[in-house]
């Protein structure tokens, strides 16, 4: 059994009975029936039932099926242990550190988590995924048994690197690693560049996961902060060095800052040249696949000249284009390839070889583009619709951004309006935000907060965005703005 189509299917009811949509007393579907419409085996669709009856969410009657039950009499001890469904109440989230409380906001079927991206989620993927691993499972069986090489599947890597030629991007598979997705992907990094008793630059606002994990790991950091003309980021990043010499930045050239911008290839080439002028290492966080184009921004990795000495290491997570249950992506290690295939044998464990079957099979029958091209448009609409919703209640008042691509809106309060105090007032309304602390380290930027547009959409989405603006109107009317 797949424990990520049961995980899934498991919270999905959960989630529907919290919500509402599922009412105590409602019969469910049969195991049959519900084996047939999700694509499952009867077994895990009976795992699933008899789970959920165990932790008091549904019950059976003999020879008429499962029904929803009275949650006033769940064993929530139980359900507790089984699920983690255990959560926090806005007075107790208000008083953990914020960047604890908004991690904690996310899975609370309570709280609508407009903090999180998980762009993949805006299609179902399971039907697909489900598909492929039949697939692989029945044409290698005995493969699936054997040692998976450190740096995963020969074909799986070269089918990657013809999926970035169609984009007329040139990436050598040879220079490609298979990771378990991006913390897996970043941790070999630190080993391999030996950032762990070094200093490095970050691109800020930057992804709060990474920043996580250079905290954790004590390293020392040096925030840049991102600007719309990128001549002067530049300027900024020069000088950070000329302060204190760093030995890599980490940057996210498409669509992650508040500006919503793309760097062009132009600008990267000269952060290339910038970087092999001063022997600093770039690593590339790459989201360039969610661009509302289709078309692929070009990763810095495939810009670099074949006689260049500079060190570039792009990451890419499947999360964001297939699903947020696979733990799989890569990375593309420019003149650093060694380095990394060693620090990837020493410290990580190998990828599975079903997924990365799985993924070799979809790019192979050409699903990949189709269902990535899925996710871009449906993730364009959902930016657009969201846009339309907060500029009809905060036009004027606010900021909002205009991103190409990804999975969230940034947007900026007045200047002197903390969006700290902003989530404290909108957590007590069940609706979570990312405020823009959270992304650097300095205070600037805490007039920012980012809202995302990357989770499935539907009237519950729709409505709570809607109350969400309502809500910041409010409060920055208190303001007496």
């Amino acid at each position: 059994m797949s424990d990520f189509i049961y995980q899934k299917l498991s919270s999905e009811i959960i989630q529907a009975i919290n919500s509402g949509i599922l009412h105590e007393g409602e019969k469910l579907d049969s195991v049959r029936k519900l084996a047939s419409k999700r694509e499952i085996g009867v077994s895990t669709a009976t795992h699933v039932y008899r789970e959920l009856e165990k932790c008091g969410w549904i019950y059976s009657i003999e020879k008429k099926g499962y029904f929803v039950a009275s949650q006033n009499t769940k064993n929530t001890e139980s359900n507790k242990q089984s699920y983690g469904n255990y959560f926090l109440s806005p007075e107790e989230l208000s008083e953990l550190p914020l960047a604890n409380a908004v991690q904690f906001s996310f899975n609370d079927p309570k709280i609508l988590p407009l903090s999180c991206t998980a762009p993949s989620t805006v299609v179902d993927a399971e039907v697909i995924l489900n598909q492929m691993h039949r697939k692989a499972l029945k044409r290698r069986p005995y493969r699936m048994l054997m040692q998976d090489p450190v740096e995963g599947l020969t074909a799986l890597r070269i089918e990657i690197s013809k999926h970035y030629l169609r984009s007329g991007q040139v990436v050598e598979y040879n220079d490609i690693l298979i990771t378990n997705g991006r913390k897996d992907s970043f941790f070999v990094v630190l080993q391999a560049l030996k950032l762990k008793k070094s200093c490095i630059a970050i691109e800020a606002p930057s992804s709060y996961f990474f920043q996580s994990m250079l905290q954790e790991h004590d390293i020392k950091t040096v925030a840049v902060p991102m600007q719309s003309d990128f001549s002067v980021e530049l300027e900024l990043l020069d000088k950070a060095y000329q302060a204190e010499a760093f030995s890599a930045y980490l940057f996210n050239p498409n669509f992650n800052d508040p500006t919503g911008r793309v760097l062009s290839k132009q600008e990267k080439l000269q952060l290339i040249a910038w970087a092999e002028k001063n022997e600093v290492a770039l690593i590339e966080y790459d989201r360039g696949e969610l661009s509302f184009s289709g078309q692929r921004p070009p990763s810095v990795t495939s810009l670099l000249m074949t006689d260049s000495t500079c060190k570039v290491i792009s990451i890419v997570d499947f999360y964001d284009t297939i699903s947020a249950t696979i733990s799989l992506g890569y990375i593309i290690c420019r003149n650093t390839y060694k380095e990394c295939l060693f620090a990837k044998q020493v410290n990580i464990e190998e990828s599975s070889i079903s997924l990365q079957y799985m993924i070799l099979e979809m790019l192979q029958s050409a699903k990949y583009n189709k269902f990535v091209d899925k996710v871009r448009s449906q993730l364009a609409y959902q930016c657009r619709q969201t846009s339309i919703i907060l500029s009809e209640y905060l036009g004027g008042k606010v900021i909002i951004n205009k991103p190409s691509g990804g999975p969230c809106l940034w947007l900026k309060l007045p200047k002197y309006i903390s969006s700290r105090e902003l989530w404290h007032y909108l957590i007590k309304f069940n609706i979570a935000i990312a405020p823009g602390c959270m992304f650097i380290t300095s205070a600037q930027f805490d007039n920012y907060f980012r809202v995302t547009f990357g989770l499935p959409w539907d009237e519950k989405m729709q409505l709570g965005i809607t109350n969400m603006a309502k809500h910041i109107n409010d409060f920055l009317q208190s303001k007496k703005i």
